[in-house]
């Protein structure tokens, strides 16, 4: 099942799951699929820009309930969380891992 996450109500319900887990001290996120988040009728559905923005901001979600050391470290403007993400590669993504933040990196401060 696809969630609809262009309606402001799963958006939000989303947020709050990944808020509720990352206060619970869970430091695992997987996501499934991450190049087909955002729907968009004529369009393959693939690596849209709106995708790229949900992920970041689940990143900046966990950046603040599970902050790693570096957010003390005068980087400012970058999500770092001790949450990871993990993808299933080979659905289609962008070179690069362009997902996970500035650097591109996969883990625990990606």
């Amino acid at each position: 099942m696809d969630l609809n996450y262009a309606n402001p109500r799963v958006f939000a319900a989303m947020l709050d799951v990944f808020l509720k887990l990352a206060n619970a001290g869970v430091d695992g996120f997987r996501l499934d699929s991450v190049a087909y988040l955002w729907k968009e009728k004529g369009t393959a559905c693939r690596n849209l820009p709106q995708a790229h923005d949900i992920v970041t901001a689940l990143r900046h979600l966990l950046a603040i309930a599970r902050p790693g050391p570096s957010c003390c470290r005068g980087h400012p403007g970058r999500a770092r969380c001790r949450a990871v993400f993990w993808h299933r590669a080979g659905a289609g993504m962008r070179p690069g891992l362009q997902q996970y933040g500035d650097d591109g990196a996969v883990g625990g401060d990606g």
